[in-house]
């Protein structure tokens, strides 16, 4: 079984499979609008790459501020 969460925020979709990499698309279609990738290496839980996803949409000046967004 494959499985694979998926985060969405502002427009965007992250994909990730619990590996190194995490697929941002644009609209939550997957595909052709594949716009970037995050890359780490170090084992992170959901709330750290749901605050990873965060950062890249504050970096690409998508939101002003990832505290608003973080419970």
């Amino acid at each position: 079984m494959k499985m694979h969460k998926m985060f969405e925020c502002e427009g965007y979709t992250f994909k990730w499979a619990g590996g190194c990499t995490i697929n941002v698309y644009w609209d939550g279609i997957e595909g052709d609008n594949k716009v970037d990738a995050i890359e780490f290496y170090h084992t992170y839980t959901d709330k750290e790459v749901a605050i990873l996803c965060l950062n890249w949409l504050e970096e690409n000046g998508t939101i002003e501020d990832v505290e608003a967004y973080i419970i």
